[in-house]
């Protein structure tokens, strides 16, 4: 048996970086902190149903 899941969510714009201008102005940087921000919000939003897909109770 396979299954599969799909969940949509937003991630606010507000822990993402804005874009650099160029490849001068910290690109590394920006991306280090957008991953950080979708870190955060699959966090927030796949976790709980991780806890009741794995039997546990939802945060």
């Amino acid at each position: 048996m396979q299954s599969s899941l799909a969940l949509t969510f937003a991630v606010p714009v507000d822990r993402l970086p804005e874009a650099p201008e160029g490849p001068d102005d910290g690109v590394e940087d920006c991306a280090r902190q957008a991953v950080e921000g979708l870190v955060v919000e699959l966090n927030r939003a796949v976790g709980p149903v991780l806890d009741v897909l794995a039997g546990g109770r939802s945060r």
